[in-house]
This record gives structure tokens, sequence and C-alpha cells, in this order.
């Protein structure tokens, strides 16, 4: 029946339609008339009988609803004392025992709900006991969760593989597996043996066949036999031939061209029982074992050169260096000219300070007096004086030297006088000698002592010390010079050069090796 506007005007009209109608109309009351006996929705959204479908705002508790217009099929949630089938039906997720809505999910509500893999349990809950539910391993007090139920604790005799174990209750933290269980290593075996397979397997023996417990190879190696040529091995103990290679496999007996350090070798193929001696920077165990006779600590080092006089001559700006019975010259900034010249050759020297050396000719010390113009070379227990042009003038003994007999002669025996180094200092007009770490001080022009006849110690110098510790034992040095230009004054010995500047401080840079510059490199240090 269709419905019409509620217009006044037509309410008579339609009352006198339905009066003269021939139809006959149910006096069924109107809140019925709409859903008739309660039959289902028609595919236009009426019942069966004509009545409007089911909805959720309807005020009845209908279709798929757990309680008045809410859970089931509504959208709206129903709140806490509402019916509810299930935990999906509340707003609080939580459907308690009594089938009503309760407050959200807790771990004591006697309901699962929640993240719960069973009542009260698992999820963000406590862990389950054995024979509950659970979806993981961390849903169960034991750790196991097996085919959807907690599993009881591990244990060493449960019959499952949990935990630790390598095969069932055995290995890891259980007793040890018997031969043909699966084992991991070879502390799950009760053989301490796990084979190739991962089954434990007999005890390690050396003819199994098997590369088990100390051996390095199959079979050999370790405890066993030692393995041959090419076989793998760990240290030499392992190679039958005492060389286990550079890479871990033993190789043929060691020769002193093979390439490997073996044997007695200091460093690969030299040192040892091997001709060939091993060179600056290989390793060394003694200095026998080095080119050079010089081993420092465990290394093979150059030769230190050491020269055996020295003088700046001042008119030519350039060092007089001898060493080894030859002489050369190199200029101020270490470089060398020219050639070497042998001592013996040079005026005045084969029947001076040569006569009587056999082979090179040595000297103690040498200085060149620039005010003069005289050269002092000492030797053994002599010093000569020359001129400009070599010509001899005058050798005397020292004990004959006034300076010198009281002065450095004093504190030495009778006859056996020895000085170290010599330097004439321009600026004092005076020839300082050395012996050890003590210097005295004679005048140019008469050559008496000019200072106290004990002499004084180099370390009163404010560098002295620092020139005495590289110097080593005794401060001896190979000779001393005094340089006109810059005032410096350079101790040798020891292989290197100390430089004291005109205040008697050490040089920055001082103590180098002589081998480091080119001139001395080039010529007395080749």
């Amino acid at each position: 029946m269709k419905k019409f506007p509620l217009l006044s005007p037509f309410i008579s009209f339609v009352f006198v339609a339905a009066a003269c109608s021939s139809e006959s109309y149910s006096t069924a009351p109107l809140e019925d008339a709409g859903r008739g006996d309660g039959g289902t929705p028609s595919v236009d959204g009426s019942t069966a009988d004509g009545g409007p479908a089911a909805a959720c705002n309807d005020g009845v508790k209908n279709g798929g609803e757990a309680d008045l217009d809410c859970g089931g099929t509504c959208t709206a949630k129903c709140a806490v004392g509402k019916a509810c089938a299930t935990g999906a039906d509340c707003a609080t997720g939580a459907c308690g025992a009594s089938k009503t809505c309760v407050g959200a999910a807790v771990c004591n509500d006697g309901v699962k709900n929640g993240t719960e893999a069973d009542v009260d349990c698992g999820g963000s809950c406590g862990p389950c006991a054995a024979g509950k539910s659970c979806g993981i391993s961390a849903d169960c007090a034991s750790g196991t969760c097996a085919n959807g139920s907690c599993a009881a604790a591990a244990s060493c005799n449960d019959g499952v593989k949990n935990n630790t174990e390598a095969d069932v209750d055995c290995g890891g933290a259980c007793a040890a597996c018997t031969v043909g269980r699966a084992c991991r290593t070879g502390n799950d075996c009760a053989t301490a043996n796990c084979g190739p397979n991962s089954t434990c397997v007999a005890a390690a023996a050396c003819n199994d066949s098997i590369k088990n417990g100390a051996e390095s190879d199959v079979d050999c190696g370790g405890a066993c036999a030692a393995c041959a040529v090419g076989r793998a091995c760990r240290t030499a103990g392992d190679c039958a031939t005492a060389i286990c290679g550079p890479n871990n496999t033993c190789v043929a007996m060691a020769n002193c061209n093979d390439g490997i350090k073996n044997g007695t070798e200091a460093d690969v193929d030299c040192g040892g029982a091997c001709a060939a001696k091993c060179a600056v920077g290989k390793a060394c165990g003694a200095p026998g074992d080095c080119a050079s006779d010089l081993c420092t600590n465990g290394a093979c080092v150059a030769p230190l050169c050491n020269i055996d006089a020295i003088t700046w001559v001042a008119p030519q700006n350039k060092y007089l260096v001898a060493a080894k019975g030859k002489a050369w010259s190199i200029d101020g900034a270490g470089n060398l000219l020219g050639a070497e010249v042998d001592i013996r050759a040079m005026p005045g020297m084969a029947n001076g300070p040569c006569a009587g050396q056999a082979g090179d000719c040595r000297l103690d010390a040498l200085t060149l007096d620039s005010k003069r113009g005289y050269y002092f070379a000492f030797w053994g227990t002599r010093v000569w004086a020359f001129d400009g042009n070599g010509t001899p003038l005058v050798n005397n003994l020292y004990a004959d030297v006034a300076g010198l007999a009281a002065g450095p002669c004093a504190a030495q025996p009778a006859g056996a006088c020895r000085i170290e180094g010599a330097m004439y200092q321009a600026d004092q007009d005076v020839i300082n000698v050395t012996v050890g770490d003590k210097f005295w001080g004679l005048n140019a022009a008469n050559y008496q002592l000019s200072g106290p006849a004990a002499g004084q110690s180099i370390t009163l110098a404010p560098g002295g010390v620092a020139v005495c510790n590289g110097l080593g034992a005794g401060c001896v040095s190979s000779d001393v010079n005094w340089r006109n230009d810059t005032k410096e004054t350079e101790f040798y010995g020891n292989g290197r050069r100390w430089v004291l500047d005109a205040n008697l401080q050490l040089k920055p840079g001082t103590g180098e090796l002589l081998t480091s510059i080119a001139g001395f490199a080039q010529g007395p240090c080749r």
C-alpha cells in the first residue's frame, strides 16, 4: 500500500476511499505491519511479508546482533555488560565467561582473550604450562611448543631433541652421543670424534681415513705419523721434512734457495747455516747472520761509518776527512768534492805520521790553525806540524809539548799518552784536545795549557750530556771539529755526528748517521 503525505486537505479523501474499496485489510497493529511475522527480507529490503529488513539502529535485537544494535554484523561493538558471543562483539575485545562483555583483556579474567595463547597465559601474559595451547615456543614455560601444545620442560630424557642436544637426549649439555648418533662437534660424541657426515664415529685413529683428532691431514700430523710433502700441516712437526711451507703444506727438505725461511735460517734463505748472509733490514739472531756483521734488535743494520780524523779548512770552506788510509774533501753542505787521495801520497805524510805504519795510514786527530796556516796531525804519541803546502815543520812527542804534558798526558801512563780529538778554535786562538769526556785548551801561540790541568768535562756544556750519551761508554770520539763560519762544535763517533751551536746548545736534528750525509756516504763511508 502506498503512503501518502499527511496533508490535511486529503484526510477525508483517504477515509472515503478506504470505505468504498472492495478489498479487506488486516487490523494488525501498525508496528507489526512492516515486519509481519518476522519473515526474511526480500531483495528489495523488505521482509517476506513486505516488512522492512533488520538494521543496526532500529532499536531491536535482530539479525546477527549479539545485543541490541551492537556486535555480530553491526559495526558498533557492544559495551561492557552487553551480551556477546566472542570478544569480537565487544568494544573491549573481551567476552566474559557469562557471555557478556567485560573490561579490557587481562591475564586473570578466566577468558582466552587479547594476545593470549590459552586462558590467561601466553602472548603478553605469563608462559603457559605443559598441555596448554601455544602459537610459538615463547608461549610455553618449557620453551617448547610442539603441534600447538606446550611440551614439558626439556630434559635429557624426554625423548625429544631439544635445547642444545645434538640428537635426541644426547650431545650439547646432555650426555655424549654414541656412535651413529648426530653430532655437531667432537664434544657431542662419546668417542670425541664427529665424522664428516655429522654423525659420531669411532674414536679417532691414525688409520680411519678421516682427518680427526689432532691430525693436520687425513691420518697424519699431530699425534699421528708425520705427513709427506704436499699434505696439510700446522707446524713443522706435522711434516716428515720438518718444514711446513707458507701455504700450510709440507714442503721438501730445507735448503738455502727454496724461498722459505726454514732450517736454521735467520731470514728467507740467509743466515744460520746458509752461506749467504742477510742483507740490511733482514731478520737476524746474531751478528754472523748479517752481511754487515751487525745485528740490532733482531734485524741486520748497516755497518757504522767511523772516520779517523776531520778538520774544517776555513780558507776553502770544506772539510778534510781521513779514514781507512784515504782523505776526502766534503763541502759545508755535506757534498763530496772530488776523488779520494791516499794519505801516504800527501806531502810530508809518508815520512811523518805514516812512517812505520803497515797497511792503511791512520790518524788519531787532525786540525788546522787557520790563523797561522798550520796543520797538526796526531798519531800514537806524537804530533806533526805542516805548513799550508804540506811541508813538515816539526814533530814532537806529546810529552815534549808543555800543554799536553801538563794536561791530558799527566793523567795517562808514562809513554802511553793518546789524543782522541783536536780542534782549533779561532775566536779564542786555542787548540782544544779531547780524551774521553774531558777536554784541555792549549794556547795556539806557545802550546801552553790555558785551563785547568785536570781538564773540563764535555758534559758541562748545555748540550754535552746528550753528546756523551750518543758517543756511548767513556764518551770516546773519533775526532772533534770547530767551524769558523758557524762557530759550531762537532763531535764524531759511533757512526754519527753531533753538533753544538755557538752557545753550546745541542743543534736540532743532530746525531744523524754519517751514512745519511751524502758526501760521507759516497766517500769515507762507501
